[in-house]
């Protein structure tokens, strides 16, 4: 870049050649060539040159650069012949290209490039960015041939040409892009004979090795290494130039010499070829996986070229006219000599062979036998290969290749697949099995053509997995629940990043139950789950997702009662996972219990008659989680007496009692008071560490005095004793706006309740208050509350209900005016309350509204019985004047959802504006939020909502209710996700635009056609925290583009429209956003209003299932012409500027005859003769306005068009994909259940049946499905994976060891079972420690290493899990512990041991330490009682007889420890003072292994 340009400049110097020599015209350091300077200049300021070199022979010139200009981003290549003498004339060499990247998305910055070494042309690697590294696919390296730069760019010349540069370059696409990811930094690459190496430095601090064959075929990647703190790796990459088998590699402030050969990993022949590392391969001499310039004068067995996606073993079988059978056998390998090589086959440790087979020559060897031994129906052979001192051994299942179909009427997929497998050749022509005419491997393409009649109506379904949430430890005795289980075998479960899958047996099973262990894993996350059959295919398509284990951050409360009982909850994270709880030390284990909808768990804590702290381990499967809290315990509560006075009708009782440190709560303690047999509530005001304050309402007159007052302050038992009023609280229940009347209603509970009318224009003016009236729900329930004709209609459980009620209240209609018969906020009507009644108690109302015109009120609720659960309707006529008449025109239906399962509790809804009709979406869950489709979003037409429901009628009605009411069915469900908890409804032309809260903090947005099809969810807001969405969200009503959603002490305004992110025309349309349209003058995409004096392109209705560009072709039947019809799925608002441009190879296609384009159809007419080669391969390019699109259409005869589709089913989510017919699968899509544009992964390695892939990052936790892209873009399967969080880290405990090192360490954070290691950091030295994790407890810990550097911290705490790192905080370390002393003191039988020590920060804990006395051989173990600072206190129990004193003490702490003996008595001249017991004192220090210290006794 030109570095003094000035922003006026039209032209700016980019590459410069400067002299080298003094012989050089001009001198050395000059730049003129022939009176100017040898520049090339660029009419582009911002220019960023990424990379450079020049080729040797011929010699020739390279630079790579961003350009970027106002309206675009771009690479280019520069190319001159360096062979010139001449500057000028190398200057004026100058040819140019644009590199364009990729496919699948535009990538227009360079980020790094290397050139691959070859002997015809110039490959070339470059990295390529989007610049959006939220993106998993936003870096992609592709792969070009740049031998032949030809053209110019525009803006680009040699200095003083004019016009400079012009539009003339090729444009350069990729040979092949062989890796994406989100951050890619650097590249280099090696070839080894044909294949290519090419190492990738990234963002994230990772080098990566990936391998490609010579068809840029790439295999599996390989991480190299991976930097603690994910620093960038730079862009230059440098091959050791003494040692090529190591690369240096720059991060900021490091350099790293990496070795890029990991043979040694591989011990045996076949872990070798399995690598799939052309660097490494097997050394016969030397027994070992090697690189080749290791193994000299030997045999080096390697893996042939292109043989990623080949099987180390094929097999086929011949028949002679002796019918004699022989078996051929090849190994995938060469050799650079002949290794010594044999091959053994066994019948049952019988040799199969009859002698009469040539020597086996590597890798081919034959096995002939006679043909009567596969007669009996088939033949199990164990084939050993022997290359050297290597065996491979494989099971061959054999098989009599005529008679697998010579009695079967049809052919069938299964015996296709056992023709092939068994070495036999297929007849695709005969659909018959026969013995081998040449190599027939692929089995989906040979048997493709009887899948379609494939019976698969009896394949074992997978319907459910109970738990589907288990620790890293595993879980034992799975109930798998499905259909046709009697043929399972075993289960296959398949890890993100497992190549083998693990397999687990089945231990029970019924015909729809099977039994089985689930193993542990080492990772977090989501594994597949399938039943293998005996043909070892695997079936069915579920999950189980391994979970950390669960983390404890504290218990509230922690102190609790002597009598036990107290209810105890836990805090933590994953603590669904923990099964019980363990009281230490006198290990009392008690069962939790846990909510799923709160998240929950507690349990109750055991008596204990004393005090001091107890520690509580968390049980999860096989392992304990130390909560690293106490729980404590005091007496019970002591209440000594009370007193009472009246206030007004009430009277208010003090209690006093002694003062604690329980921390009693209100919901722990009710009391009741007694006058004779009268009993009273007392209502609970305060709770004081010394009083109870609580009040008697005086309901039925003045309560004077009472003479009892019973308590009951747990949920175990009742205490009595014969033993203030405090500021009521108040929760407002009713908020209704009266807009009519220009009125807000409000009500609340304050004291016996109250109702109040404000000016809805002045909310501090108060038009009426009324107390004692209780309205709304007095305790904390659900309720509904709206204006139904003048009233006001409230829906809600029955406060002061009765057990043995046979009706209750559910739903009332008070007065709103004084001019109402009975005045305002009077629910009477013409003699009895204007109420809904039901013989259901348990009722939860969820939400309601009024239809204006005509006026009708529904009300939406859930009932529960004990036999059922379901949703209700109630609809009322509310045009009605008279209260009674509303009331009495009550009609009921049951709402039912869905077919796929029941979900009968209502969370949320909306009504949907409609111009006829009432539709209305609600919101059910089936209570399972573990289950990834819990919750369903429903559509219903409830217009005509007739009859009635048992148990809900009309006050004074008998019987109650009948089951007359019809049940209504959805008319569609458009939606389901875990935990939805909101919605709200907009209306655009016939379009339906749904808002979507969820439990998750999440707000999506959902498009319906008029048909209820439901477009691509959007996540428009995803809160940090993952707090609920509130089911209530309205709309702005002053700019209708935002919503309001409200999360737990937050109020969120959220933008509903994000045009503004779509940058073209084509991806405007794809958001399929009724909302957004593209505005052809201000060529944006943007809403209708925001488009004035302009077209206005946007979605059809009913086009959410159509693709942008569709055509159709059809023959003339006069001429031998065919016509090509062409149409976008757009309207508009006027006329655009409309063209297409139809073009084969780079001739227009078009023969001129057309009628002119016309937004949005266009015509092409042309000659058959172009059709019946086969096919036409087209580029269609329509322009509509400045914009324009470009799709490629393949045009085939249509008369001779045959159908090869295929089918996949799946064994594993990441590594490995197993199906039929994938020969044709082109890449992976890979989608959210919350993302529009899927994600695209290419195969990089394949077999007859299994595809491999990588599975890009994810931004988001959650699962994704997956499936296979035929070229037609058509995606075939069905399968999924789960992405899980990242751990945390919240601290260690202790935070300081000693400094000889072995202390156990706990981690303290949550998902802790993704942790492989731990790595200590110090300014001298790192250690990386190996971790260790506890399922059960979710406890992870390791062991501190040595550190001599006292009194600093040794250095940082970085966790490590996959290729990341995660921040743990710091470890200090102090001395050893030293001992300085001992004395003892003699506690009736006991001996009381007082060691004394060097104080110290340690903060030793009791399970650290053990000591034992020895008195002769008498050996006694010294009980802890304390731990101090500067001592240790413990107690050898006199069980047997009093002990007098030891002579010696074995002191353990941790993994060292000390042996101490008394020699010789004291003397007063001592410095420690005389013991009158003799008992011994020592002076010693901590050693690794034990050591004996003499003390004169």
């Amino acid at each position: 870049m030109d570095d003094d340009a000035k922003p006026q400049a039209s032209l700016f110097y980019v590459v410069t050649l400067w002299s080298t020599s003094k012989s050089q015209p001009g001198g050395i350091f000059s730049r003129i060539a022939e009176g100017t300077d040898a520049t090339i200049q660029s009419t582009v300021r911002d220019v960023e040159f990424v990379d450079g070199f020049q080729r040797v022979s011929p010699s020739e010139s390279y630079l790579f650069l961003n350009a970027k200009t106002d309206s675009e981003r771009k690479v280019l290549v520069l190319w001159m012949n360096s062979s010139k003498e001449k500057k000028r004339e190398i200057i004026r060499s100058l040819q140019a290209a644009t590199i364009r990247c990729c496919s699948d998305k535009v990538r227009p910055v360079l980020v790094a490039s290397t050139v691959i070494p070859s002997v015809n042309g110039v490959i070339w690697a470059g990295v390529f960015s989007a610049q959006n590294q939220q993106d998993p696919e936003n870096s992609a390296l592709a792969l070009y041939n740049i031998s032949n730069v030809q053209g110019r760019v525009k803006g680009f010349c040699t200095i003083g040409e004019k016009p400079c540069g012009s539009e003339s370059d090729t444009e350069l696409q990729p040979l092949s892009v062989v890796f994406k990811y989100s951050s890619m930094s650097a590249a280099a690459a090696m070839r080894s004979e044909s294949w290519i190496v090419l190492f990738i430095g990234t963002s994230d601090g990772q080098l990566i090795k990936l391998v490609l064959d010579e068809k840029f075929t790439p295999g599996g990647r390989t991480v190299l290494f991976k930097s603690d703190d994910e620093q960038a790796v730079l862009p230059r990459l440098h091959f050791d130039p003494v040692d090529f088998k190591h690369i240096y590699i720059a991060l900021r402030k490091q350099l790293r010499r990496v070795c890029i050969v990991q043979c040694d990993e591989y011990s045996t022949l076949k872990d070798c070829r399995a690598s799939l590392d052309p660097l490494c391969s097997w050394c016969v001499n030397t027994h070992r996986c090697s690189t080749q310039d290791e193994c000299s004068n030997t045999p080096w067995v390697s893996i042939p070229k292109n043989s990623l996606q080949t099987l180390l073993f094929s097999f086929q079988m011949t028949e002679n006219s002796s019918r004699k059978i022989t078996l051929h056998l090849s190994l995938s390998l060469e050799s650079t000599e002949n290794p010594t090589f044999s091959c053994t086959f066994t019948k049952e440790s019988v040799n199969l062979c009859d002698g009469s087979d040539p020597p086996a020559v590597f890798p081919n060897c034959s096995c002939s036998f006679s043909d009567q031994l596969l007669y009996t129906g088939g033949l199990t052979v164990s084939a050993t290969v022997t290359v050297e001192d290597q065996k491979i051994t494989e099971m061959l299942t054999l098989r009599n290749c005529s008679s697998i179909t010579e009695h079967s009427q049809s052919a069938s997929y299964t015996q296709c697949v056992q023709c092939i497998s068994a070495g036999c050749h297929w007849s695709s022509s005969l659909q018959h099995c026969d013995w081998t005419r040449g190599m027939q491997l692929n089995i989906q393409v040979i048997c493709e053509s009887v899948f379609s009649g494939w019976n698969n109506s009896s394949e074992p379904e997978i319907l459910s997995l109970e738990p589907n949430k288990v620790s890293l430890h595993g879980r034992n005795n799975v109930l798998l629940r499905g259909r046709n289980l009697e043929s399972v075998t075993k289960i296959s479960i398949q890890g993100d990043l497992d190549c083998i899958p693990k397999e687990s047996p089945v231990f029970d099973r019924s015909s729809d139950t099977l039994r089985f262990h689930i193993p542990p894993s080492g990772t977090k996350g989501t594994v597949k789950v399938c039943v293998v059959t005996p043909d070892d295919r695997c079936h069915g398509n579920s999950t189980i997702t391994y979970s950390s284990q669960p983390s404890c951050t504290g218990i509230q409360p922690t102190v609790t009662w002597s009598s036990g009982g107290r209810m105890i909850y836990v805090q933590g994270s994953n603590l669904e996972l923990v099964e019980s709880v363990t009281v230490h030390p006198f290990d009392k284990v008690l069962k939790t219990q846990y909510s799923a909808s709160s998240g929950d768990m507690w349990f109750h804590s055991p008596p204990y008659d004393g005090g001091g702290q107890f520690s509580l381990l968390l049980n999860v499967e096989n392992s304990t989680v130390d909560c690293g809290y106490y729980l404590s315990y005091q007496s019970d509560p002591k209440f000594i007496r009370f007193t009472t006075f009246p206030v007004a009708n009430d009277l208010q009782v003090n209690i006093q009692k002694k003062a604690d440190m329980l921390n009693l709560r209100m919901n722990e303690v009710t009391v009741t008071g007694l006058q004779g047999d009268q009993l009273y509530q007392c209502v609970l005001e305060k709770i004081e560490s010394n009083a109870v304050i609580c009040t008697i309402k005086g309901e039925s007159g003045a309560v004077t005095a009472v003479d009892t007052v019973t308590m009951r302050h747990d949920l175990n038992e009742e205490k009595r004793k014969d033993i203030t009023d405090a500021p009521h609280h108040n929760r407002v229940n009713i908020l209704v706006p009266f807009e009519a009347n220009g009125t807000l209603i409000t009500c609340g509970t304050f004291k016996y309740g109250y109702c109040e009318v404000l000016d809805i224009n002045d909310i501090t003016n108060s038009i009426y208050y009324e107390s004692d009236i209780l309205v709304g729900p007095q305790q904390n329930e659900k309720s509904v509350a709206f204006i139904a004709g003048s009233y006001l209609l409230v829906g809600k459980k029955e406060d002061d209900a009765k057990a043995q009620d046979a009706r209750y209240s559910v739903a009332s209609l008070w007065n709103t005016l004084q001019s109402q018969p009975g005045g305002i906020f009077s629910r009477t009507a013409e003699g009895s309350d204007a109420i809904i009644q039901s013989t259901v108690r348990d009722v939860e109302f969820v939400d309601g509204f009024q239809r204006v015109s005509p006026s009708e009120s529904y009300l939406f609720l859930n009932a529960k019985t004990d036999s059922e659960r379901k949703v209700l309707v109630l609809w009322m006529n509310s045009s009605k004047v008279k209260k009674i008449d509303i009331i009495k025109s009550l009609q009921a239906a049951t709402i039912r959802c869905c077919s796929d399962k029941v979900r009968p509790v209502l969370v949320a809804s909306t009504v949907i504006p409609s111009v006829n009709g009432v539709i209305w979406a609600g919101v059910f869950s089936a209570q399972n939020q573990q289950d990834p489709e819990n919750s369903a979003l429903a559509l219903y037409d409830i217009s005509n909502v007739q009859g009635r429901v048992k148990g809900f009628c009309a006050i004074g009605e008998k019987p109650c209710g009948s089951e007359s009411g019809t049940e209504l069915q959805p008319l569609s469900v458009v939606f389901r996700y875990s935990s939805m908890s909101a919605a709200a409804a907009m209306r655009i032309e016939s379009w339906i635009v749904l808002f979507i809260g969820t439990s998750d903090g999440q707000l999506i947005k959902l498009m319906l056609d008029e048909k209820f099809t439901p477009g691509c969810p959007i996540v428009l807001y995803k809160s940090d925290d993952e707090r609920a969405v509130l089911p209530r969200m309205p709309f702005d009503p002053v700019d209708f583009k935002h919503i309001y959603i409200a999360l737990k002490k937050q109020l969120r305004r959220v933008s509903v429209v994000s045009c503004a992110k779509f940058s073209t025309l084509k991806d405007c349309r794809a958001a399929l956003d009724p909302l957004c349209g593209w505005c052809v003058n201000t060529q944006r995409c943007s809403i209708q209003d925001e488009c004035t004096k302009s077209s206005w392109l946007f979605t059809p209705k009913d086009s959410l299932q159509d693709l942008l560009v569709s055509f159709q072709v059809w023959a003339e039947k006069s001429s031998s012409k065919i016509t090509l019809h062409l149409s976008l799925s757009l309207e508009s608002t006027g006329n655009p500027t409309f063209s297409c441009t139809f073009i084969t190879g780079s001739v227009k296609l078009c023969d001129g005859s057309d009628l002119d384009a016309v937004f949005p159809n266009c015509y092409c007419s042309f000659s058959d003769q172009l059709l019946s080669t086969g096919g036409l391969n087209i580029s269609a390019e329509v322009a509509v306005g400045d914009q324009k699109i470009t799709e490629r259409l393949v045009l085939k005869d249509c008369l001779n068009i045959k159908d090869n589709s295929p089918s996949a089913s799946y064994t594993q989510n990441n590594v490995s994909l197993r199906g039929r017919n994938l020969e044709s699968v082109t890449k992976i899509r890979i989608r959210g259940d919350l993302e529009c544009i899927p994600k695209e992964s290419p195969v990089f390695d394949r077999s007859s049946d299994t595809l491999r892939f990588h599975i890009p990052p994810s931004g988001t936790k959650g699962t994704v499905k997956v499936c296979v892209v035929t070229p037609d873009d058509r995606c075939h399967g069905n399968s999924i994976i789960t992405y899980s969080s990242q751990p945390s880290c919240t601290g260690i405990q202790p935070t300081v060891s000693w400094s000889s090192g072995g202390r156990k360490i706990h981690v303290q954070g949550s998902n802790l079972e993704f942790v492989e290691s731990v790595t200590v950091n110090s300014s001298y030295r790192h250690y990386d420690l190996k971790t260790q994790y506890n399922t059960n407890s979710g406890d992870m810990w390791f062991h501190s290493p040595k550190c001599y550097y006292y009194n600093y911290e040794c250095g940082s705490l970085s966790l490590h899990v996959g290729n990341s790192t995660v921040d743990c905080g710091y470890l200090s370390y102090e001395h050893d512990p030293l001992i300085t002393g001992f004395t003892s003191l003699q506690v009736a039988k006991d001996l009381q041991v007082n060691i004394e020590k060097r104080a110290d920060m340690l903060n030793l804990s009791m399970n650290e330490v053990t000591v034992t006395g020895l008195q002769g051989d008498q050996q006694y173990q010294c009980v802890l009682e304390k731990i101090k600072s500067y001592s240790v206190i413990c107690k050898i129990k006199g069980k047997f007889g009093a002990v007098p004193t030891v002579d010696k003490l074995n002191i353990s702490v941790g993994d060292f420890y000390i042996i101490l003996r008394v020699y010789g008595d004291f003397s007063e001249s001592s410095s420690e003072p005389l013991l009158t017991d003799t008992a011994p004192q020592a002076v010693t220090t901590s050693l690794r292994r034990p050591r004996e210290i003499y003390v004169q006794e």
